[in-house]
């Protein structure tokens, strides 16, 4: 029992002579006012940062997109769908005249790629198998 008494009593000691050293070199170390100055500018350019990510964000989720671009994107998720493995892209435009239509002619470039890969088709089977693959959209009129 002495010898565990002697033991705690060491033990005490060393962590008073080692709380000391630490305040002590807690007392030496003289922190520059630039760099607590620095490290609060950056703090707060951080978070202002991240406010203006999110405002960002927010604005492209809210941004109008055209609609060549949204009908591209629309049909390349059915291509994919229909026929995964292809990388052809696909692409939207107006058709000639002036009656507010848009054509995709890339069923001819998918046939061509189908075809390579060893199943015999032709861009009408192609044109067939997405208008039916195709979500009704309600900006549609006809597909």
């Amino acid at each position: 029992m002495q010898q565990f008494s002697l033991h705690t009593t060491n033990a005490e000691r060393d962590i008073l002579r080692l709380s000391r050293e630490v305040k002590e070199l807690e007392d030496s170390v003289k922190i520059d006012p630039e760099v607590s100055s620095l490290e609060t500018q950056n703090s707060k350019l951080a978070y202002q940062k991240t406010h203006l990510l999110r405002a960002l964000e927010q604005e492209r989720a809210h941004r109008m997109i055209s609609f060549p671009s949204y009908f591209s994107s629309k049909l390349q998720s059915v291509t994919d769908e229909a026929y995964p493995g292809l990388d052809v892209k696909i692409e939207v435009g107006p058709s000639k005249g002036k009656t507010g239509d848009y054509q995709c002619s890339s069923a001819f470039l998918l046939a061509k790629e189908i075809t390579k890969s060893g199943t015999k088709t032709n861009p009408r089977e192609v044109a067939t198998k997405l208008s039916e693959n195709f979500a009704e959209l309600e900006c549609l009129e006809k597909v």
